[in-house]
């Protein structure tokens, strides 16, 4: 009986998991960091970081198949622990076949582990600045929007300041992702007069009130935001100011700490986003 009830669930999960769906981004809820899981309609699996931890591989379980254990593209926004520390057990686990990820002098134990996995599973990796776009099908693509190709990275005091910032597009459905990027590297963007706008905001630096900037927020005009950090975390993330900032402009708010995982689906046109608790 409990192997008949195995084989019946495995088939429903299988069932749901094929079913048809449109992009899919998963705010996953990983604690005080950052992961987020994209699901393209033909089922390409990107993360953009793995949080503090391995909590990443328990949500990568919940939301992804059973059998695909291959993860088509993976980005490191930066190398603080709490957005790459969860990619060390899931390059253990998952076939990746792609890393984007911009190279900085940044020393600690699981930078150094991250760049020796990929030198012995030898995973191909690329840069990711200001002009890079990955076509992931006719109608999606991911773009650089910050840093750019001639930036020295090195130069740059703040670690945080050297995040990955890009933008995913399907048709009329539009994302940014900020990793911990703070008022100097949105204003720099603002600046340049770089595109981007979008529906759904991830919020800079778990809701610091070092980011989300008045000007930025305005360029943006996300209908909402999500913002990733950990119950009763230390830091006391979200800030109360930056809250302030997004109610006043009427955005619907996610929490990770609160609401759990976030998933936002997006059929080209319109995006509903809920909580997966």
């Amino acid at each position: 009986m409990a192997l008949l009830l195995l084989c019946v669930g495995a088939g429903y999960f299988y069932i749901e998991q094929s079913k048809p769906h449109g992009l899919q981004v998963y705010y996953l809820n990983v604690g005080q960091g950052d992961s987020v899981l994209i699901r393209t309609p033909d089922n390409q699996d990107i993360l953009i970081d793995g949080g503090p931890d391995k909590a990443v591989l328990s949500e990568l379980g919940k939301y992804l198949p059973f059998w695909d254990r291959d993860i088509e593209l993976m980005l490191l926004t930066h190398p603080h622990e709490d957005h790459i520390a969860g990619l060390i057990p899931v390059l253990n686990q998952y076939q990746v076949n792609k890393i984007l990820y911009n190279d900085v002098a940044y020393e600690n134990n699981n930078f150094a582990e991250f760049e020796k996995i990929i030198q012995d599973k030898k995973i191909d990796t690329a840069s990711f600045v200001y002009g890079d776009k990955i076509n992931l099908a006719p109608d999606i693509y991911l773009e650089s929007v910050y840093p750019f190709g001639n930036s020295d990275l090195n130069a740059i005091e703040n670690i945080n300041n050297t995040s990955l910032v890009s933008r995913l597009v399907y048709k009329e459905n539009e994302f940014i992702f900020t990793g911990d990027a703070e008022q100097e590297t949105e204003q720099i963007i603002l600046d340049n007069q770089i595109n981007i706008q979008a529906d759904v905001l991830k919020v800079g630096h778990h809701g610091s009130k070092t980011a989300s900037i008045e000007a930025f927020l305005d360029a943006v005009k996300p209908s909402q935001a999500v913002i990733s950090c950990g119950v009763g975390n230390k830091f006391k993330h979200p800030h109360f100011i930056t809250l302030y900032k997004f109610q006043q402009r009427d955005y619907t708010i996610w929490r990770t700490d609160e609401d759990g995982t976030v998933k936002c689906e997006g059929d080209g046109i319109e995006i509903n986003c809920e909580k997966m608790l």
